[in-house]
């Protein structure tokens, strides 16, 4: 049982009163088992009440709902019993459940609970390890059952009706007179009942403060929570004061509200749907239960989202200012169900999953608290050194490229295949094949004075019969987007010939060229070989591009664009962070407020040298292989990085962030005393 309660990690969240504590995950339970038992034939309104009989050691803690249906079903079903049942049955038998050892049903999708455990919290919660709980139904029955750890199994055989009335008597309680269920917690243990404490003065107690943030969405929608001492104190609970003042003022604070978005899960999580996202900022600092966005399950908030949760350029004092919510349709409820805890604190972030591309360190609700940072005027923004730095791009997106990251696109949209409703098409029957020896590998661009050597053409035969063929190659000046001048030319191969089935011809030319001022001027070259039939059919270009003393242009890739920006403390100490954009792609931001930055810039300029940015391209790319996809580790057959990368990605991919981040701030130390 303490390991159970230890397993709660009440020491993280926000607000809580460490001497309170356990009594955040006893309302927390409680409340959701009550939301899934509500009846709606009952017509009695749903609520839920925590009683005490004294403030001071009570005898008893009480939790009451009503408007429910009560634990229906029949009494001490087994294990096997309950499994063999359908989902519909399985629903009913909710006495069985209550009474069984953490029994779950595989389909169960929409039930807050379901898990069978919340149960264990309230006998925790018991100095003597034990659990009453009782219920009235609608068809009659009266019935109460126990639990006492000491016995080490719940009473088998309840007690019904008028025999059950009087066993709660003798307890000192009173029986129920509404539909509903009651759990009581005999003697319960201070860090419970202390969280009542402040309600007779008429102050908001801890109790109210832990239900109020915990199921805020709830009670807006009209839900009744009430706290009561004896028969003297009772008061209800209501939504958090910050929450109402933004629903009937929202221009009060500056803020982002969307609604209705689905439109980034549909290719993996098809009919998820945000229902309402609300990220605002207050004047004053916000009460810490209700610091971060509430991210929402069944009406209750499972966890809060730190904004500076992949945005490290956004202050930490942030933290105290920002709040807001993310509540999913019915659809999205059950994805985030399916990694959630079982103590309802947490959301798993596995790989593949919606909780991961919710909420991980570069998933989606980052990218709009980042979008609400610009609102407030922390861009993440810099300086663009795209353009010059165009060549480290290129070798960036080649290597990434090269592993498997290919988000390469083609103008004039793509060729419909197969069944698609379009022809498939066909491959080339003739088609020429070219290779060049650029002087720098992975760039096309080229100096004067460099040479281009090793120019070649060949042409390959991908038919079932021979082929007559002619085949040209030149070099020529660009002067459009597909045009050339045809008077500055090269010719280095105009030959023909005859090429088996299925074979390839010997290369053919093997020149180069030296492009010197007196002979070249500036721009943009073609070497182009066009091949086609005797008969003038099959006609094919292939063509190889030539920067001379000219940057090519960008080639899109993972890696998006590379900007320069000083970051603030505490993040001053890092080289570089990251930023994920639409489509997967990675924005590069190098911090000029490290002193490796300051290292590594072109003699008179403020510009960082082409190395630096690719050595830190080069990190940011690993970082985010190893927390996604795990190209490398599949491609280097790292079979003890899978591992973990599959036990647990979210860990996993923490790790990789600390561990990247206490490098970046251990070369800031020694550098800067350098």
């Amino acid at each position: 049982m303490e390991n159970f309660i230890d397993s709660y990690p009440l020491d993280g969240v926000n607000g809580i009163n460490p001497d309170t504590d356990l009594a955040h995950a006893v309302q927390k339970d409680a409340i959701q088992n009550s939301l899934d038992a509500i009846d709606e034939d009952n017509p009695e309104n749903f609520g839920v009440i925590f009683r005490v009989n004294n403030i001071m050691e009570p005898g008893f803690l009480e939790i009451i709902d009503f408007g429910t249906t009560g634990l229906t079903g029949k009494p001490s079903l087994s294990r096997s019993e309950l499994e063999r049942l359908s989902e519909d049955r399985y629903r009913k038998e909710k006495w069985s459940r209550m009474q069984a050892l953490g029994y779950s049903h595989p389909e169960l999708g929409e039930e807050r609970g379901a898990r069978g455990q919340g149960k264990f919290i309230f006998i925790g919660s018991s100095e003597d390890g034990e659990m009453i709980f009782d219920t009235l139904r609608n068809d009659g029955i009266y019935r109460i059952g126990q639990w006492e750890t000491g016995e080490n199994k719940p009473l088998m055989e309840p007690k019904e009706n008028e025999e059950a009335r009087e066993y709660v008597k003798d307890r000192g309680l009173k029986p129920l007179e509404r539909i509903g269920t009651r759990v009581a917690i005999p003697n319960p243990k201070t860090e419970v009942w202390k969280s009542f404490w402040g309600l007779e003065d008429g102050e908001d107690c801890d109790l109210y403060r832990y239900i109020s943030s915990t199921w805020w969405e709830a009670l807006y929608d009209g839900r009744t929570i009430t706290i009561e001492i004896g028969d003297e104190m009772k008061k209800e609970v209501k939504s958090p004061k910050l929450y109402r003042h933004f629903q009937d003022d929202p221009d009060y604070f500056e803020h982002l509200r969307e609604k209705r978005i689905g439109k980034p899960f549909q290719d993996n999580f098809s009919g998820v749907i945000i229902k309402e996202l609300v990220i605002a900022y207050s004047e004053k600092e916000v009460p810490r239960e209700l610091r971060g966005i509430a991210l929402q399950r069944g009406e209750m908030t499972v966890e809060r989202f730190d904004p500076t949760h992949g945005n490290p350029h956004l202050p930490a004092n942030l933290r105290k200012h920002i709040f807001g919510w993310l509540i999913l349709n019915k659809k999205g409820d059950r994805e985030l169900k399916k990694t959630e805890r079982a103590s309802h604190y947490h959301f798993g972030q596995k790989k593949g999953s919606l909780a991961l591309k919710l909420f991980g360190r570069n998933g989606w609700l980052s990218r709009k608290v980042e979008e609400f940072g610009e609102q407030l005027g922390y861009a993440a923004g810099g300086r663009d050194v795209t353009g010059t730095y165009n060549r480290a791009l290129n070798l960036l997106n080649k290597m990434a490229k090269d592993i498997g990251y290919d988000s390469s696109t083609r103008l004039g949209g793509s060729t419909k295949t197969g069944d698609g409703g379009g022809e498939e098409r066909q491959r080339s029957i003739l088609r020429p094949q070219v290779k060049v020896d650029y002087p720098t590998s992975g760039s096309r661009r080229v100096e004067f004075g460099e040479k281009v050597s090793d120019i070649n053409v060949r042409v390959a035969n991908y038919s079932d019969h021979p082929i007559e063929y002619e085949v040209k190659m030149s070099l020529k000046k660009k002067e459009g987007l597909r045009t050339e001048n045809e008077k500055e030319k090269i010719i280095f191969v105009d030959t023909s010939g005859e090429i088996p089935a299925e074979e390839k011809t010997e290369w053919l030319g093997g020149q180069t060229i030296h492009f010197d001022e007196g002979g070249f001027e500036e721009g943009t070259y073609v070497i182009s070989s066009k091949s086609q039939s005797k008969e003038g059919k099959y006609q094919r270009e292939a063509r190889k591009l030539i920067y001379l003393n000219k940057d090519p242009p960008f080639q899109g890739g993972i890696i998006k664009e590379v900007k320069v920006r000083s970051l603030e403390p505490p993040s001053n100490r890092l080289q570089y962070i990251t930023r994920m954009e639409e489509e997967k792609k990675i924005t590069l931001f190098l911090n000029d407020a490290h002193p490796l930055y300051e290292l590594n810039t072109k003699d008179g300029s403020n510009e960082p040298t082409e190395e630096y940015v690719i050595k830190c391209g080069i990190n940011a790319f690993l970082e985010h292989d190893l927390k996604g996809e795990g190209k490398i580790a599949g491609k280097k057959n790292l079979e003890r990085i899978k591992k973990l990368m599959e036990g647990n990605l979210e860990e996993f991919s923490s790790t990789i962030d600390e561990t990247s981040k206490a490098r970046q701030e251990l070369l800031f130390d020694i550098f800067e005393k350098k």
